[in-house]
C-alpha cells in the first residue's frame, strides 16, 4: 500500500475527498459535467489542497463520468464511488533522464529539460546554447552589435528578454483574443514544434487549436490541427521558411533578432506583414502549403490596401441637413407657423421647429450656427407651451398672448441673426461674438425688415400699440 506521509493514497476515504474537492471545484467554476468538456474536467485537478506536490492525480474524468448524471454517466454520488470509478492516486516518477542534444555533449536531459533548452536555450536556469554564446562573444569583443532605431545597441540579454516577452506575454494575449472571438479554445504554440528544436521567437509563435484529449481527433476551424495533436511540425521546413516563418531554433532565432529593423531597410519579407488570423492559417491549415496560402493573403491585403487608398483619395462628399432644399423649406413653414396669433399654430410651429435644430444640432454639435439656432427655438417653444397653458385659465388670455409675443421676440432676433450672418455661415464660436466689419452693406429691404423687427422687440410699446389691457 503506497503512502505519503500519514495519507493513504490508495483509500477510498482519500480518493473521494480528492473528488469531492475537484467537484467543488468544477462548480465554483460553472463548468458544465459533460463529456465535450472533459479538458476543463482535467484542469479541475489543480483546485485540489492538502495533497503533496509530487502526487499525482489521473483518471480525473473516470470519475466526471460516474457522478455525471443518468442517461450519460451513472448517476452515483461520490460517497457511493468504488475504487473503480474513483480519480487514482500515485507518486510521480521522476522524469527519464535518457534524452541528449547535440549541443550539450555529455549531457542527459529529461523531457521537460530538452523543451525548456530548444524553445529557450536555457539549461538547468542558465542560458548556454554554444552558438549564440560564441557569436554574441565576438560581437561584444569587436564592438559590433547591430543597433535598434533608436540607437540603442542590442544585446544577449536583449535577445533572451524578447524571446521571453514573446512567449509570456504577446502569443498569450492573441490565443485568449482568439478565444473569445471564435468561441474555440486557441492556445500559444510553434510553427515549427518545440520537441522538434523550435524557439520562442515570433516568427515561430502563432496561435491553434487547443489539443484534443481524443487520440488521433483533430479539432479546430476551417480544417486548422494543432501541432500539439500531431505531435510534430505539419509543414515542410522549406515550405514555412519560402513563407516567411523562422526561428525554427534559437540560433536561427538570435539571427532573426540581429536583423530585428533592417526588414524594411533590405527588402526582407518575413510572416510578420499577416494578419495573426492569416498566420495561423498557413501554420496549421491542411491540405495547402504555408507559402501558396501566403501568396493569397498577400493579394487579398494588397487589394483592401488599394481600395483604402482609392477612399481616401476620392471621400464621399460631406452631407449638412441645414444645406438640405427640403430641409430649409419645411424649417421655414414652422417659422411662419411659430409666429401665428393662435397659441396651438404657434406651439405646433415651434415644436417641428426644435424638432429639425435639434437635428442639425446632433449632426454637427461644434458648428456654433446650430447651437445658436437650437437655443432660440428651444426658448420660442418654452415660451409658447406656458401661453398655451394659459389659454385654458378663465381670464388669461391676455397673459397668455404677452407670453407668445416674448416668445415670438426670440423668433424676431432669430431672424435678425439669420440676415446678419455671413453668407459662408459662422466657422468658429467667437466669430459670432466678434464685431466684424462688413465687406458688402447690407440691403435695403433686409435693413427696413430689421429695423421694423427691433421697434417690435419693445414689448412695452407693443402692448401699448395693441391696446392690450393687463
Amino acid at each position: 500500500m503506497s503512502k505519503e506521509g500519514n495519507v493513504d493514497l490508495n483509500s477510498l476515504e482519500t480518493r473521494r475527498d480528492v473528488m469531492s474537492q475537484m467537484e467543488a471545484f468544477r462548480d465554483l467554476q460553472k463548468i458544465e459535467n459533460k463529456q465535450s468538456n472533459r479538458k476543463l474536467l482535467s484542469g479541475t485537478r489543480k483546485g485540489v489542497k492538502n495533497l503533496s506536490p509530487n502526487v499525482r492525480i489521473g483518471n480525473v474524468n473516470r470519475g466526471y463520468r460516474a457522478i455525471e448524471p443518468k442517461p450519460h454517466g451513472k448517476g452515483l454520488k461520490i460517497s457511493e464511488l468504488t475504487a473503480k470509478d474513483l480519480p487514482s492516486l500515485k507518486i510521480k516518477k521522476e522524469e527519464p533522464t535518457n534524452q541528449t542534444h547535440k549541443d550539450l555533449p555529455g549531457k542527459k536531459l529529461t523531457s521537460p529539460e530538452l523543451r525548456t533548452y530548444n524553445t529557450t536555450g536555457f539549461y538547468k536556469g542558465k542560458f548556454v546554447n554554444p552558438l549564440v554564446l560564441e557569436q554574441a562573444k565576438k560581437l561584444s569583443e569587436q564592438n559590433k552589435w547591430p543597433k535598434w532605431d533608436t540607437g540603442q545597441p542590442k544585446s544577449l540579454e536583449g535577445f533572451i528578454k524578447y524571446m521571453k516577452i514573446g512567449w509570456d506575454q504577446t502569443a498569450k494575449n492573441w490565443a485568449e483574443l482568439k478565444t473569445r472571438r471564435s468561441g474555440t479554445k486557441h492556445v500559444r504554440g510553434h510553427i515549427s514544434a518545440a520537441a522538434e528544436g523550435g524557439s520562442n521567437h515570433p516568427l515561430n509563435i502563432v496561435n491553434q487549436p487547443e489539443a484534443s484529449l481524443a487520440k488521433g481527433l483533430k479539432i479546430g476551424e476551417g480544417g486548422l490541427v494543432s501541432n500539439e495533436t500531431l505531435r510534430g511540425t505539419l509543414k515542410h521546413p522549406d515550405d514555412l521558411k519560402m513563407a516567411g516563418f523562422g526561428g525554427e531554433n534559437v540560433a536561427e532565432a538570435f539571427q532573426e533578432y540581429l536583423m530585428e529593423g533592417d526588414q524594411k531597410k533590405f527588402g526582407i519579407k518575413n510572416s510578420l506583414r499577416f494578419s495573426e488570423d492569416q498566420r495561423s492559417i498557413m501554420a496549421h491549415m491542411e491540405g495547402r502549403t504555408a507559402e501558396s496560402l501566403g501568396f493569397e493573403f498577400e493579394q487579398k491585403n494588397n487589394e483592401k490596401l488599394f481600395q483604402q487608398v482609392i477612399t481616401d483619395a476620392n471621400p464621399p462628399p460631406e452631407t449638412k441637413i441645414k444645406a438640405n432644399r427640403l430641409f430649409q423649406i419645411i424649417r421655414h413653414g414652422a417659422r411662419v407657423a411659430g409666429q401665428s396669433p393662435n397659441p396651438i399654430a404657434n406651439v405646433g410651429g415651434d415644436i417641428v421647429g426644435v424638432v429639425m435644430d435639434g437635428a442639425a444640432f446632433l449632426q454637427d454639435p461644434k458648428n456654433p450656427e446650430n447651437v445658436a439656432d437650437l437655443a432660440l427655438s428651444g426658448g420660442q417653444m418654452a415660451a409658447n407651451l406656458v401661453a398655451a397653458g394659459l389659454t385654458l385659465v378663465p381670464g388669461g388670455q391676455g397673459a397668455a398672448y404677452i407670453v407668445m409675443k416674448g416668445g415670438d421676440n426670440l423668433g424676431k432676433i432669430e431672424r435678425i441673426w439669420n440676415m446678419m450672418r455671413p453668407p459662408g455661415g459662422y466657422k468658429k464660436v467667437n466669430e459670432i461674438v466678434k464685431i466684424k466689419k462688413k465687406e458688402k452693406p447690407i440691403s435695403k429691404a433686409n435693413q427696413s425688415q430689421a429695423d421694423s423687427i427691433r421697434k417690435d422687440l419693445d414689448l412695452d410699446d407693443a402692448i401699448k400699440r395693441l391696446k392690450i389691457k393687463i
